[in-house]
């Protein structure tokens, strides 16, 4: 069986793209402490560079940087094949952003300014998403989970993931049918 969702969260990878050296440290921090894995890009084009690397299940953008704005950095993590839920990190808060973002694949926009406990809690909650539906080709034909349900079961598989603080509980149950 190869039901296989990280069960550790210190094995979780975030990118973090801002190019606010100061804010750039504190975001670094915060998923540091939390037992992530922090990997910087400071502009677009370090972002596509980090991104093509691949291993990221959670991406946090600013919306304005140097060379390009974080709607294109957006569509250049999608483009690149990045599916880790994507963080947008913006002043406007209008609606008509909001949905502009989430048509082209942002996940989630944190308005600035925030606390850290906003984006710690953010951050969290983007990597538990990535990591709630997780299941492996080998197990395709016998197991699907799509928001809680259950199909086409020769065995029943129970994949528990809890948010406890900030630890990531991954559990695997095999009932023989």
């Amino acid at each position: 069986m190869s039901i296989n969702p990280l069960a550790d969260k210190s094995s979780g990878t975030v990118l973090l793209v801002e190019d606010d050296a100061p804010l750039l440290r504190s975001m670094t921090r915060v998923v540091e402490r939390d037992g992530f894995k922090g990997v910087v890009a400071r502009d677009r084009a370090e972002a596509i560079y980090m991104a093509k690397r691949g291993g990221f299940e959670c991406c946090v953008v600013d919306y304005r940087l140097a060379d390009g704005d974080g709607l294109d950095v957006a569509r250049d993590l999608r483009a690149a094949g990045v599916t880790a839920p994507l963080i947008l990190i913006s002043g406007n808060g209008r609606q008509d952003f909001r949905d502009q973002a989430s048509a082209i694949g942002v996940d989630d926009v944190l308005m600035k300014p925030f606390t850290t406990e906003d984006f710690r809690n953010r951050v969290r909650r983007a990597f538990a998403e990535h990591h709630r539906n997780i299941i492996t080709d080998s197990d395709q034909d016998r197991i699907r989970l799509f928001g809680g349900r259950w199909s086409n079961l020769p065995f029943i598989y129970a994949l528990i993931i809890g948010l406890a603080g900030a630890t990531i509980l991954a559990t695997y149950f095999l009932f023989d049918s």
